[in-house]
């Protein structure tokens, strides 16, 4: 027990700049035990690499918010059970990557401004 205790990083990373929104969780991932953060705002934006430090996540972040006392977080272990269940849903079936936009408008030809001023009149005159 001290051995996994002492090499927990959640206090230390927690204290760096503890905020309401980041939730630390211990999960096992390739049967090793690791220490991950997730804030609540930015969980969805790289689900299959959460991050293992807070300097760069939290360090600058525009909605951090001063974490009340454990004692009244009603939600953090509710939270941290979501968080730990959507990221093993997604190691476990990592989302397939966006395609590229396609662009399929096609593009006419210019008009002249008697035409474009004649479809504006059209259209105000409900034609």
């Amino acid at each position: 027990i001290a051995e996994i205790c002492n090499s927990c990083t959640i206090p230390r990373e927690a204290a760096f700049r503890p905020c309401l929104f980041l939730v630390p969780i211990k999960v096992e991932r390739k049967q090793v035990l690791k220490d991950y953060f997730i804030c609540r705002w930015f969980y969805r934006l790289r689900p299959e690499r959460p991050d293992e430090r807070t300097r760069y996540m939290c360090g600058g972040c525009p909605y951090w918010f001063p974490m009340a006392p454990i004692g009244l977080m009603r939600d953090l272990e509710r939270a941290a059970q979501k968080m730990i269940d959507y990221h093993t849903d997604v190691w476990e079936n990592p989302p397939t990557p966006m395609p590229k936009p396609i662009w399929t408008r096609e593009v006419q030809p210019p008009r002249s401004a008697w035409w474009r001023t004649l479809e504006s009149l059209s259209r105000w005159w409900g034609w």
